[in-house]
């Protein structure tokens, strides 16, 4: 794998329970965002890491967040309730990023 770089961003979760059916940020308080607007950022990810996948939504005009393990699988992910967000400069909008890591079925 060649040295993927993200941006660590926090997990922001619903406090009356999970909604992303056991998906990938309700078990973690920060992961590792990569993918479009993301750009000179220092931390690598490492082999076998499963991180988000930052996407922008021309048509909604917004960013979303995918875990790469969902995406790999060929999974449809729907949105679970989480958000991630950092104060970061480097981070592609000025509002929390909804994560796509609900998956059924």
């Amino acid at each position: 794998m060649k040295n993927l770089k993200g941006l660590s961003v926090s997990v922001f979760k619903n406090p009356l329970g999970d909604c992303t059916a056991n998906g990938l940020s309700s078990k973690q308080t920060s992961l590792l965002l990569v993918g479009d607007g993301i750009k000179d950022v220092p931390f690598e990810v490492k082999d076998g890491e499963d991180y988000l996948v930052c996407e922008y939504r021309e048509r909604f005009d917004d960013y979303i967040a995918t875990p790469k393990s969902v995406k790999d699988a060929g999974s449809w992910a729907m949105f679970g309730g989480n958000f991630v967000y950092t104060s970061d400069s480097r981070f592609p909008t000025n509002a929390p990023i909804k994560v796509f890591d609900r998956v059924e079925g």
